[in-house]
């Protein structure tokens, strides 16, 4: 990455300002919505016997790697400080170089953790997000069935191996869990209008869809160059234009 996120804070991208303003509206939308079903679908699940292992102060999802919108990285973009905005594109230097160093999905996801490390955006004093009300709906969706110290990397690997054989007979076959994680699926679930939203929202004002890492498309708002290739609105020659920048790279930029 040789030139991440140049910082520019007069940069707009295409859509213009107004039509930009409209998607983050929808963005902020989105997010009321699923919050308000996020909620309800909860106050059931408890009331019913259920418990959630997330709770104020606990980040130990927080350095897993976290697919966006463009929609909602411009978005979130807008209430970063400039402070925040440099702790991102450092951020961002380390998701290119994890991107470029690993060979597999798996191994960037475990690099990713383990390397990268935690979202800068987080409070690590009080284990709080400093932007919360702008979060990307993967961390709005993103609930533990399970006690917390197995959502860390090594979180599974603590369990004795008859503790394993359970776990992963829970995960199996507990109808709110996904069957391969402890995570919570009807919630996962709730969030897919957004995804579907935030598509129509690109579609119109692009003319494709961008989806990518969380850091790394949120620093990209600040790029000139990211943003002149967008402006070619047809995804072979987007596509082209990034890798020319040096700009692209598959796992952390989906140009769909």
């Amino acid at each position: 990455m040789t030139n991440p996120a140049r910082t520019n804070h007069n940069v707009r991208s295409a859509p213009g300002d107004a039509a930009r303003d409209v998607w983050t509206r929808e963005v902020r939308a989105q997010y009321a919505r699923f919050d308000r079903r996020a909620k309800a679908w909860l106050d059931d699940y408890t009331r019913a016997g259920g418990r959630v292992y997330c709770a104020s102060g606990c980040f130990r999802c927080c350095d897993m790697p976290i697919r966006l919108s463009w929609a909602e990285a411009l978005t979130l973009s807008e209430s970063l400080t400039p402070e925040q905005h440099r702790a991102v594109r450092e951020h961002a230097r380390k998701v290119w170089r994890n991107a470029h160093a690993s060979r597999t999905p798996d191994e960037y996801v475990e690099r990713h953790r383990r390397e990268v490390g935690f979202c800068p955006l987080l409070d690590r004093e009080t284990g709080s997000c400093t932007q919360y009300a702008d979060r990307p709906t993967r961390c709005r969706d993103t609930y533990s069935a399970l006690p917390a110290f197995l959502c860390a990397p090594d979180g599974p690997a603590q369990l004795s191996r008859s503790e394993r054989r359970r776990y992963e007979q829970v995960v199996r076959t507990d109808p709110v869990m996904d069957g391969e994680t402890h995570f919570i699926a009807p919630l996962e679930q709730l969030s897919e209008p957004a995804w579907v939203a935030f598509s129509k929202l690109m579609r119109k004002g692009l003319g494709f869809e961008l989806w990518g890492d969380f850091h790394y498309l949120v620093a990209m708002t600040m790029e000139p160059d990211f943003h002149a290739a967008l402006a070619l609105r047809d995804r072979k020659k987007v596509i082209a234009a990034l890798r020319k920048a040096g700009l692209y790279h598959p796992e952390i930029v989906q140009v769909e």
